[in-house]
């Protein structure tokens, strides 16, 4: 049954960080006397000179290609000179740790290590399939570590089996991220998969403390900690150089010099790689679907070119890469792309800037006695909203259309983008703040702050969009014609602004009323569904078949199982009697929530902050029953009658609050003759006293 699985689904056991601590004494780290390390590339090589520097273990460096390990080894070489230039270490102990490394070309040659850290690209079909081919060639006791700093550990380790309930290989699966570049960089993240067993965690906790790392906890989310928090960052730089909010030496120096990180955000891009951090960025838009994960257009157009960074290399004519002084040439061309007009430039930065810092305008909490101009008052917010977003639609389209359409018209595109931010962004972000809770009540602000709030960020998305689209596209030439996958992303993009249009345009005109019946109607659902789920359920039938067959197998003596019975069936007889009583009680219940919108809602006259009070209170009162009434199944379901009588006498005293709050109608006082509705609350009132009589005198016998 639905309340019953609700109520018994539960993470079992610890988090992955109170398992990662853990002091019990029954795993315990197995030790490691040799490694194994795939991939020969940055990450990799660092990962197996710090293992065979500071951990003094055997590591053999996997590669599918001869110059990647020939490259790699050189620059070992390079690291191990500079360290007994430096006096850091003697030629005898750099030797000794240069020894220490075999490089390989195959990886049967993993067949007799203790841990395996992969170190390769960032593609998850890459990944899986060096794990699959890892579970059949490594021991059955090696530990199988990926470097990975996006990728679903839990997926990982299930590409080692095709039996979801094989953990052998599976439980030894587990994140080793290291932090680039690895030889200076102390942290290491740890993140266990669903199947990761504690002896894997503990191993390799103990192997990281050998290779002088610390280690931080992560869950398994989309980019862990550090890229789920520095991805971001990287990619906001790129968006600020793009959009011209700043040049490439003033966004990296601001950052240096105003919070004392050792590099700036573009010149760490430049060292990772742009291609590792687009394929993050891609990795976590996908898997959140959150938009502020969606990689710089900037960005995907460098990798796009070529142009990804210090680690590809310095000849472009052999290599097909970028030098230095010609990345650095393109960071600071980029800020204006050679198609789009600089009058069109300059508009779409300052709106994107304007988008942002609209935002900003909800980050106060919303007054009730100021407005945000002057001949605007409250009373004016949702005739303003709804021709803001009314507006806004029909603009997005002019823009959307104009983006898509050849020849691209700089002015006309500039026009749009201008009547945006001089008139309907901030148009729309004024309808929100004129929402007030005393006039609207809180739960009506709040949901029209996130409207305009959605609004604003979509908006802010299509401009990317049409940034995109005129870097591209010129009217003089017809070599930059659109794709129809940029079409498309461009109308996917404005489609995400008209569904919010619409919306908005929909609450402004059903207003506070409108949204209040709205949520009523969700929970009077909700209360329906639970009462009849109570009414349908028959304790005589919870898992008989289960155990009738299981004491059928033990051929127990049969008094013993009369006697069981017996006791079984007092029980469920008591059970019974709950639940007819827990029926009785909210049935009544479940009347109140049409009663309601029919007869009081139907008839809301204009409001006033009264009346804007006893709407907010009675939402919060019909909100909070069909919790309660979950709680009364799951009482009811754990066969425990005493926390069902206290859920139920909750139940009863929120309606009772309910109807009390609506037993006159809204204009009347004390002494009003009482209407229909009114007599029919107060025979409700005497009812639910009736059938909850033994509930109550239950809980005082208690």
């Amino acid at each position: 049954m639905l309340f019953s699985s609700l109520r018994t689904l539960s993470f079992r056991g610890p988090s992955v960080a109170s398992r990662a601590f853990s002091t019990s004494p029954v795993a315990r780290a197995a030790e490691v006397k040799s490694l194994g390390v795939i991939g020969a590339g940055q990450m990799g090589l660092g990962i197996a000179l710090v293992a065979a520097q500071k951990a003094g273990v055997p590591v053999t460096l996997v590669d599918t290609s001869q110059g990647s390990i020939d490259k790699g080894l050189k620059f070992a070489d390079k690291l191990l000179e500079k360290d007994v230039a430096k006096e850091r270490l003697t030629r005898d102990a750099a030797d000794i740790v240069r020894s220490r490394i075999t490089p390989t070309l195959k990886m049967d040659d993993l067949s007799s290590v203790d841990f395996v850290i992969e170190a390769v690209p960032e593609i998850p079909d890459l990944k899986t399939g060096i794990f699959s081919k890892l579970a059949q060639i490594a021991p059955k006791h090696a530990i199988l570590a990926t470097n990975t700093s996006s990728i679903s550990i839990t997926k990982i380790a299930a590409a080692t089996t095709t039996d979801p309930k094989d953990l052998q290989a599976a439980s030894r699966v587990i994140s080793t991220h290291f932090m680039n570049p690895v030889p200076i960089q102390k942290g290491v993240e740890i993140i266990a998969g669903l199947q990761t067993s504690q002896e894997t965690i503990d191993t390799s906790l103990k192997l990281m403390e050998r290779m002088g790392k610390v280690s931080s906890v992560s869950a398994d989310s989309p980019g862990f900690l550090a890229n789920r928090i520095l991805m971001p960052y990287i990619n906001e730089a790129v968006i600020c150089l793009e959009t011209g909010v700043g040049g490439r030496e003033d966004i990296d120096n601001i950052m240096k010099n105003g919070t004392n990180v050792p590099m700036g955000p573009l010149t760490l891009a430049d060292f990772i790689g742009l291609d590792t951090c687009l394929s993050i960025m891609n990795v976590l838009h996908q898997e959140t679907g959150d938009s502020k994960y969606r990689p710089s257009g900037l960005l995907k157009r460098m990798v796009d070119a070529g142009w990804k960074g210090r680690k590809a290399g310095k000849d472009r004519r052999t290599s097909n890469q970028t030098t230095r002084q010609d990345y650095n040439y393109l960071r600071s061309t980029l800020i204006k792309p050679p198609n789009m007009s600089k009058q069109l430039q300059l508009t779409l930065s300052t709106s994107l800037v304007l988008a942002e810092q609209l935002q900003s305008a909800f980050s106060a909490p919303p007054s009730d006695t100021s407005s945000p101009t002057g001949d605007l008052s409250a009373k004016d917010a949702l005739p303003l909203l709804s021709a803001a977003a009314t507006e806004l639609k029909s603009q997005v389209t002019k823009l959307s259309l104009l983006a898509i359409t050849s020849p691209f018209t700089h002015t006309a595109v500039t026009s749009v983008v201008a009547t945006l931010n001089e008139s309907i962004l901030p148009s729309l972000v004024t309808a929100a703040l004129l929402v007030t809770p005393s006039m609207h009540t809180k739960a009506f602000r709040a949901e029209v702050e996130v409207q305009v709030k959605t609004a604003l960020r979509e908006v802010r998305d299509l401009l990317k969009e049409v940034q995109t689209v005129a870097g591209k596209k010129d009217a003089a030439t017809s070599q930059s014609e659109l794709s129809q996958a940029e079409k498309d992303s461009v109308m996917v993009a404005a489609g995400r602004v008209w569904d919010v249009c619409d919306t908005s345009v929909d609450i402004a005109a059903k207003g506070v009323v409108g949204y209040v019946v709205r949520r009523v109607e969700e929970w009077r659902d909700l209360v329906r569904d639970a009462v009849e789920e109570i009414e349908e359920w028959d304790p005589d039938e919870e898992g008989d078949e289960f155990f009738d067959e299981i004491m059928s197998d033990k051929g127990d003596d049969d008094d013993d199982d009369n006697d069981d019975d017996d006791g079984e069936n007092e029980s469920n007889a008591a059970l019974h009697e709950q639940k007819k009583t827990s029926v009785r009680i909210l049935k009544p219940v479940a009347q109140i929530y049409p009663a309601i919108v029919k007869h009081r809602l139907g008839s809301v006259p204009e409001l006033s902050s009264s009346l804007a009070s006893k709407l907010e209170l009675l939402m919060q009162n019909l909100q909070h029953i069909p919790g309660l009434i979950d709680e009364v199944a799951g009482a009811l379901y754990e066969e425990n009658t005493e926390k069902c009588v206290q859920y139920l006498v909750r139940v009863r005293s929120c309606a009772n609050k309910v109807m009390q709050s609506v037993e006159l109608s809204w204009t009347a006082d004390e002494s009003s003759k009482e209407d229909k509705f009114t007599a029919w609350s107060r025979t409700w009132l005497k009812v639910m006293d009736e059938v909850s009589k033994p509930v109550l005198d239950s809980g005082n016998s208690k």
